[in-house]
Order: C-alpha cells, then sequence, then structure tokens
C-alpha cells in the first residue's frame, strides 16, 4: 500500500470510529453523559460532523494526483 493510500485508509478507519461513537452517545441518555456543558445528543452531532469531515478529507486525498505531476507544466 503507497503512502497515500495509508492516509486515505486511516482517514476512513478514523471516520468509521467517529460515526461508531457517535451511536454510541446517541443510545445514551443525556442524563447518563453530560461532559463539557454537552447532552450525549449534542456530541453525537459533534462527532457525526468529525466523522463526516474524515470521510471528506479521505475523499478529497484519494482524488489527488501523485506530487511528481503536479509540476508538469
Amino acid at each position: 500500500m503507497s503512502t497515500p493510500d495509508r492516509h486515505v485508509a486511516w482517514l476512513e478507519a478514523k471516520a468509521k470510529k467517529y460515526a461508531e461513537d457517535a451511536e454510541v452517545f446517541t443510545s445514551a441518555r443525556s442524563r447518563d453523559l453530560q461532559v463539557g456543558g454537552l447532552t450525549a445528543e449534542q456530541w453525537a452531532t459533534v462527532y457525526r460532523a468529525v466523522a463526516y469531515e474524515l470521510r471528506e478529507c479521505a475523499r478529497e486525498a484519494a482524488e489527488q494526483r501523485p506530487r511528481r505531476w503536479w509540476r508538469r507544466g
């Protein structure tokens, strides 16, 4: 696996973990979890947003051409 592929895989794995954690927060009752002033529902929203952004980064990284092609005129 090339380095860019490893980076994409890492981003996708992180996104999957954040999505899984968001589901845990979703299933928790709000009164069971109140950290940093946020409820479980709010944490789930944050984690889903992070997962989305990580997936977008992975998609963009996967579309990048190798650096050696960038300098060709």
